[in-house]
């Protein structure tokens, strides 16, 4: 093999090399980047918070451009993951929200998992609103509970059946149950969903009940005046 064809080789090579490694940067952004930005995070929130936060995840937005990391953090012994990132704006941290989230999910998740059977439950998930914290002008050395305030947390349960006219009644039986649970636990704060299986042909039901509104369901009927044709 002559010398000419070698460089060449070596150049196309060099080539295949920076695409695979430009279109993996892309999608999953520049490893040493990733533990600078995480640890740079990580001293932002402990020195926002006068905590220790410990980094389980780092993760780069491609969509966005930006990079970012999950931490465990405690606050009044209750541990939970949280989310930060550096953005072109600044920095955003969810120690907040993410605190509010558990706090609910301590609570409601031992509630729904008792009736994943019942209610026929395939999955769920508790979100917050990234922001809203700042919005309410939060202190980071004064964090209310998140029953205190509007916290804006959402508890979506996704079932694994059609709720349609048929089998409305015993969903309603189960929904009522479900929330009395609840409410008997303390869980009032929060915007509650209830959502069954899409079909393309027919209506399906869909239970919203806003935050602030479960202390209004007193009775099984009341749960109807939640329901929503989609």
């Amino acid at each position: 093999m002559n010398k000419t064809i070698k460089i060449i080789l070596l150049i196309v090579f060099t080539g295949i090399i920076g695409i695979g490694f430009y279109a993996y940067t892309s999608f999953n952004g520049v490893p040493w980047k990733k533990a600078q930005v995480a640890k740079e995070l990580e001293r932002y929130i402990e020195d926002q918070y006068n905590t220790d936060v410990e980094v389980v995840d780092k993760f780069y937005n491609f969509k966005f451009d930006h990079y970012g990391a999950e931490f465990k953090g405690t606050h009044d012994e209750t541990e939970f993951i949280f989310r930060a990132e550096k953005t072109f704006r600044g920095i955003n941290d969810y120690y907040i929200e993410g605190l509010w989230e558990w706090q609910l999910r301590e609570v409601a998740e031992p509630i729904v998992h008792d009736y994943i059977e019942r209610l026929s439950i395939d999955d769920y998930s508790f979100l917050y609103l990234g922001g809203i914290a700042k919005d309410l002008n939060i202190q980071p050395d004064d964090i209310p509970h998140y029953t205190e305030v509007d916290s804006q947390l959402d508890l979506i349960i996704h079932l694994d059946y059609v709720w349609d006219e048929q089998n409305k009644e015993n969903g309603l039986d189960g929904a009522y149950s479900f929330i009395k649970e609840l409410k008997n636990n303390g869980v009032e704060s929060v915007n509650l969903m209830i959502v069954s299986q899409w079909r393309e042909e027919g209506h399906t039901y869909t239970l919203k009940v806003k935050p602030g509104e479960l202390k209004n369901i007193q009775t099984r009927s009341d749960v109807e005046n939640y329901l929503f044709l989609q």
